[in-house]
């Protein structure tokens, strides 16, 4: 019989890609707050008897608890909302996962290291700057603490969901062109490794399977960075009369 998986907070890009890559090999429960596709239902995964009795009711093997605020502007102006999201609900989930003795899958964010180091292993310790990445870190501690079984992984810069998903930075690079703007207003010192979701999924799944439990940074080859130089050349694109 195939194992069941129970994934939460699902309604994004991100929830999308586990859902293509894991659907034919598992038997899954998706939910999420926005219930944006037909094969999502309601959670608030904030509440935590709300949350418990879903997963309970459900009985699955492993939990992966997957959603969280993410809006580096909207999280510093709303803290509380950011900590009830993205530390309390991984909380429950640890919870839930100990009352049921399976594994809880968290995904972290690259976004707990400070930017000192070009380069990070597992092993570097974080220094959460932002209130965002302050309350991922926090989930991984919890999750670290409280279960018997885990998997965290660490995601780097997501892409992959396309217009209708992606909320991060190249939906809101698309956004500005389609707006008509001609200077494109984005960070231009920033270091990181694009990381497609569906590689990403597929590579949780390949640890998963294997039981290899622990904390990892899980990105794809290479990296990028947002400079001055780069930024001049698609301003200097977006002048052009063929692009208006």
């Amino acid at each position: 019989m195939k194992k069941k998986i129970y994934i939460s907070g699902s309604g994004g890009m991100l929830g999308e890609a586990f859902y293509k890559v894991f659907n034919n090999d598992y038997i899954l429960k998706c939910t999420d707050i926005d219930v944006n596709e037909d094969w999502l239902s309601y959670l608030n995964f904030i509440n935590f008897e709300e949350y418990k009795n879903d997963v309970l009711v459900f009985k699955p093997d492993i939990l992966i608890h997957l959603g969280a605020l993410t809006d580096l502007e909207f999280c510093e102006k709303n803290i509380n909302l950011t900590f009830q999201s993205n530390t309390l609900s991984v909380e429950n989930a640890a919870y839930i996962s100990n009352i049921l003795n399976i594994p809880l899958v968290y995904i972290s964010t690259a976004g707990i290291f400070d930017g000192k180091q070009k380069i990070y292993d597992d092993w570097d310790t974080p220094n959460p700057l932002c209130v965002y990445a302050k309350s991922k870190y926090l989930g991984e501690k919890i999750v670290q603490n409280l279960c018997n079984r885990y998997l965290i992984c660490r995601a780097g810069w997501m892409m992959g969901g396309g217009l209708k998903k992606d909320k991060k930075f190249i939906n809101k690079i698309i956004n500005q062109i389609i707006e008509g703007h001609k200077i494109l207003n984005v960070v231009n010192d920033k270091f990181g490794t694009p990381t497609y979701t569906y590689d990403f999924a597929k590579n949780l799944k390949l640890i998963l399977e294997k039981e290899y439990w622990g904390l990892y940074n899980l990105v794809c080859r290479g990296d990028t960075v947002n400079t001055p130089i780069f930024l001049q050349r698609i301003n200097r694109k977006l002048a052009e009369p063929s692009l208006l």
